[in-house]
């Protein structure tokens, strides 16, 4: 147990948000691209579109991303040491409406993504915690440890909620 500090980890999410993005694309359509093109199944709002991303990922983009991911990954390995945790907000807002329109909810979307990537990127374990309401809508706390850590890092949020009274459903 040691003091909390405030670290930046990043200087340009927009970086790790490309890095992912691209692996991501690249990922997604190596295993599903053949079987849209061959049956164009209907896809939804959004899906769509980032499957036809994802088919444009050029290979110069895809090692760009590892590349990130690899030098992203290390630093944030050393920042955590063995026993580290690192706490953000899981995404940078309450989610929006059900009714919100498809410009609104991309937006959400990419935003955050940009919080979200991290674990993605880092293949580090990822627990979020449920901590504030707004406007009637939960609010949570991203616990982010080193690799291997998954048990230890729910241990860290189960006495987290008992120390704060945050129930953890």
């Amino acid at each position: 147990v040691g003091q909390p500090e405030s670290v930046k980890l990043v200087r340009d999410i927009d970086a790790l948000y490309w890095a992912f993005r691209w692996i991501q694309g690249r990922e997604a359509w190596a295993s599903d691209g053949a079987m849209i093109e061959r049956f164009a199944p209907p896809l939804g709002p959004g899906v769509k579109e980032r499957f036809a991303f994802s088919k444009t990922v050029t290979d110069a983009e895809y090692a760009k991303g590892e590349a990130t991911r690899k030098t992203f990954r290390a630093r944030l390995a050393r920042l955590l040491g063995q026993d580290g945790v690192l706490i953000l907000p899981t995404v940078p807002d309450i989610a929006p409406l059900v009714s919100a329109e498809e410009p609104e909810l991309e937006d959400f979307r990419n935003r955050a993504l940009r919080l979200l990537c991290l674990s993605g990127l880092s293949g580090f374990p990822q627990v979020t915690i449920p901590v504030a309401q707004r406007e009637g809508a939960p609010l949570g706390l991203s616990l982010i440890g080193p690799k291997g850590s998954d048990k230890s890092l729910i241990a860290f949020a189960v006495a987290y909620e008992r120390a704060t009274r945050v129930r953890i459903a």
